[in-house]
């Protein structure tokens, strides 16, 4: 399940129409950073942690190199329209970032 199942090709199409997606790779049910550079604008991470963003604010993330699961369950309703969507699925500006970039900090991170 957490094994990235994209191809090359299939990354480099998602990339370009989605860039918040740049770094990351998606298993049978959740998504993988694969490059945690290319990940670290979104908050500290590190390759093989995965997990997957809820519509209404709710996600979950494990990072296995930290032995740590992380849960955020708040309930926010954000339009689903486009320009919404990178802040959904990412967190960035939200208090999910503060909460992953605290999380990890607290290990020195």
């Amino acid at each position: 399940m957490t094994a990235d199942r994209l191809t090359p090709k299939q990354r480099e199409s998602l990339v370009r129409v989605t860039p918040h997606w740049a770094g990351q790779g998606f298993g049978l049910g959740v998504g993988i950073d694969i490059d945690a550079g290319s990940r670290a604008s979104f908050g500290p991470t590190t390759n093989g942690a995965y997990g997957w963003p809820g519509s209404l604010s709710t996600w979950f993330r494990v990072d296995p190199a930290e032995s740590m699961i992380m849960l955020y369950l708040v309930q926010c309703v954000v339009a689903l329209t486009p320009e919404n969507i990178p802040r959904i699925v990412t967190g960035k500006g939200t208090p999910l970032e503060t909460f992953q970039k605290l999380t990890y900090a607290a290990l020195g991170r």
